[in-house]
């Protein structure tokens, strides 16, 4: 039963790609967005692995359109766990458009 109330925090780090840190990641130039995420254990493995589907077909040359759908699950579901509000309604922004 502990497992399921074990919380992980992370960042959500926003590039051109999408991938998590263990610390916010500096940026003189403004182009890459830190979300700080504390979330339960379970979720954060369903978090890892649509990010490595991501990984995958941006290794695979696939097409932008399938990339970005699976960013948008990952902003869905990360979104309940942002530490900050603004983030919040970034995320929430961000997973409903097309």
């Amino acid at each position: 039963m502990l497992r399921n109330k074990t919380l992980i925090r992370k960042f959500l780090v926003v590039s051109k790609r999408v991938y998590l840190s263990t610390s916010k990641i500096d940026d003189e130039q403004g182009t890459i967005y830190n979300i700080d995420i504390m979330m339960p254990l379970q979720e954060y493995w369903r978090l890892l692995d649509l990010i490595k589907k991501a990984d995958f077909l941006l290794a695979s040359k696939e097409q932008m359109a399938d990339i970005q759908a699976v960013y948008r699950r990952v902003f869905k579901l990360v979104a309940p766990y942002a530490m900050f509000e603004t983030d919040r309604l970034w995320l929430v922004k961000r997973s409903s458009s097309q």
